[in-house]
């Protein structure tokens, strides 16, 4: 029988990051924040836990004469893509992104083997995050690129996913089936042209972003406007919300980047705003988003990612796995892990907002994403990505 995970039959769980900001303990949520889904409930990683930088090497993308390239105005993976696959309500978002992104290349090698985000979940939590009180806790991007290039991953039918497990060793079969698949390089991905010439290549790239309470929570995610579209939405600010504190420090560095990137950052704005009419039925907060964001003459603090605005604050944070982007529409195309009657068939879409400014800003800033976008490399892509270096 085919096992749940390949057929798209496991509940789809929201779980993405954890860690610290700026080197300083936070203390988790006493809750752990949810989704609720045709009344199956799915854990967010908390708000409250934010990240250290990463200390991985930068994706520089390349040319002969070492300069930038220019991406074209649209790409997409989807076609190529493996199946969608559903997540049970435990933290192993992070897993099935680069699983997912390590099965598509296979497959673009001749070779589709269903691999086990449940062993890479494991592998993450307890042997490199040393994880040892059976806690469903999600796990970092950099965890989880380090536990690929130790461990690797094994094929879903020596680790089948079963949630009841996640806390469980696997057996040794696995274990000796994994090194056959350890990563060789995984570099982050700081800009979003970085991240739509690394698609442009044929890399997918997994990404963590912010959950917006519009999104579904304390409530049927059914029936949310994200659920139906698969369109996220930036989290907006109510009038006279505004930002505080280290926020603070980030509107204005990112009012300074909106207004140095001039027609590109308009454009973009433009770009949102039409993505926000498109889903006018699903709110409209990505037009809204994209006004605030002062691509319309708005103050950029109004996009406020960072605070959470009490309209709408990100109760949590999930990855996916970024296969495509249309500068027309200025979303990136992404697949979830929340199953195929998510969305469009299993997949959504990110607004650029989500990215703050476009062009050469840094997207990674922690107010905006929960990670560093990343792509990974096997063995033989290092020969086969002579640009990227």
């Amino acid at each position: 029988m085919q096992n749940e995970v390949e057929t798209g039959q496991v509940q789809a769980g929201r779980s993405n990051t954890r860690g610290e900001h700026a080197g300083a303990d936070v203390p988790a949520l006493a809750v752990t924040p949810a989704v609720h889904v045709d009344g199956v409930v799915r854990k967010l990683a908390p708000t409250a836990r934010r990240l250290k930088p990463l200390a991985r090497p930068e994706l520089k993308i390349t040319t002969a004469s070492k300069t930038l390239r220019e991406p074209p105005a649209s790409a997409s993976l989807r076609s190529k893509c493996p199946p969608v696959l559903d997540q049970d309500p435990i933290q192993s978002c992070a897993a099935f992104a680069f699983t997912s992104a390590l099965r598509f290349l296979h497959m673009r090698d001749g070779l589709d083997e269903c691999l086990s985000p449940l062993f890479c979940y494991y592998a993450t939590r307890v042997l490199i995050e040393k994880e040892q009180n059976g806690d469903d806790s999600g796990c970092k991007a950099d965890a989880v690129v380090e536990a690929l290039e130790n461990y690797g991953v094994c094929v879903e039918s020596l680790w089948p996913y079963d949630t009841a497990k996640f806390a469980a060793e696997p057996p040794a079969s696995a274990f000796d089936d994994a090194v056959k698949r350890k990563l060789a390089k995984a570099y982050r991905v700081t800009t979003l042209r970085a991240m739509k010439v690394s698609i442009a290549d044929g890399y997918p790239v997994p990404v963590a972003f912010p959950v917006a309470r519009s999104v579904g929570y304390g409530s049927d995610a059914v029936l949310s406007p994200t659920w139906r579209t698969g369109v996220f939405p930036v989290p907006t600010a109510a009038p006279g919300d505004v930002r505080s504190g280290a926020s603070s420090v980030f509107a204005g560095s990112a009012g300074g980047a909106v207004g140095s990137a001039g027609g590109a950052a308009g454009s973009g704005g433009g770009a949102v705003g039409s993505a926000g009419g498109a889903v006018g039925s699903g709110g409209g907060s990505v037009g809204s988003a994209g006004k605030a964001a002062g691509y319309a003459g708005g103050p950029v603090h109004d996009m406020n990612p960072f605070h959470q605005p009490a309209s709408d604050p990100a109760d949590g944070y999930h990855f996916v796995l970024a296969i495509g982007y249309d500068d027309a529409t200025g979303l990136v195309e992404i697949e979830n892990s929340w199953g195929p009657t998510f969305g469009d068939n299993g997949y959504g879409y990110l607004p650029y907002a989500l990215f703050g400014p476009t062009q050469d800003t840094l997207i990674a800033d922690p107010s905006v994403l929960a990670e560093d976008p990343w792509t990974v490399r096997f063995q033989s892509d290092e020969a086969r990505s002579a640009t990227h270096q």
